[in-house]
């Protein structure tokens, strides 16, 4: 059942966002984080289709907790700089 597997909701989402279905991709990432909250991938993406809207307020908000959960992951540099320069860019 998906409104209880993570894994399926984030899948539904990926194939979502490589059709460039951002609202759609967004509504199962969503979902992958409220099944499983301490999961760090969904917010990673929910951050990559924020940006993919040019919302940047919304990406740094999900890239920032995917830092969160996953300090130490091996894209946290990147996610690092890609929050400090939408920070200096956007004025946030």
């Amino acid at each position: 059942m998906i409104l209880e597997d993570e894994i399926l909701a984030y899948n539904v989402g990926e194939i979502y966002f490589s059709h460039q279905r951002l609202g759609e991709a967004i509504e199962y990432y969503i979902l992958a984080t409220v099944i499983k909250p301490d999961w760090g991938e969904p917010y990673y993406k929910l951050g990559l289709v924020y940006l993919n809207k040019a919302d940047n307020a919304n990406a740094i908000e999900n890239l920032e907790k995917f830092l969160e959960i996953e300090p130490d992951s091996e894209i946290s540099a990147n996610v690092k700089n890609i929050i400090e320069y939408l920070k200096k860019d956007g004025g946030f």
